[in-house]
């Protein structure tokens, strides 16, 4: 059985003087504030984009079954189309296509169908006067 080890005896004194000047950090500069509507377009932009490429993920040309139906729906949801809207698209897409292989741009089309029928009861022309000023 090996012997632990001995204590050292002696006063060792390690020393290097070491000078080093950090370059001064330099704070980043802020992006130039944009304005409101640019914010709405790119969120907009970024949740179409999203909403898009999880249509996508689902349906890569598979059959249309129940659990695509259900992943479908949730997308709908997480999309905040509401509840009622997505189960809507997923009944028409159900009721047209079950079973057979459905395609992402299909998906689109009946889901842009749905949210029009859903949107036509309440659509209303938009009239407005312009003899009143400032007019936003």
């Amino acid at each position: 059985m090996p012997s632990p080890p001995k204590p050292s005896v002696g006063k060792v004194t390690v020393s290097k003087k070491v000078e080093q000047r950090a370059e001064p950090v330099k704070a980043p500069e802020p992006a130039p504030r944009r304005s409101w509507f640019q914010r709405m377009r790119e969120g907009l932009a970024r949740s179409s984009r999203e909403l898009t490429g999880n249509i996508a993920g689902v349906f890569t040309k598979r059959k249309l079954d129940d659990d695509t139906l259900q992943d479908l729906e949730d997308v709908l949801i997480r999309a905040d189309l509401g509840v009622e809207t997505a189960l809507r698209v997923t009944d028409s897409l159900a009721s047209s296509r079950y079973g057979r292989d459905v395609s992402d741009s299909e998906v689109r089309a009946v889901m842009a169908a749905e949210v029009e029928k859903v949107l036509t009861p309440v659509a209303k022309p938009l009239e407005l006067d312009l003899s009143h000023k400032p007019h936003v």
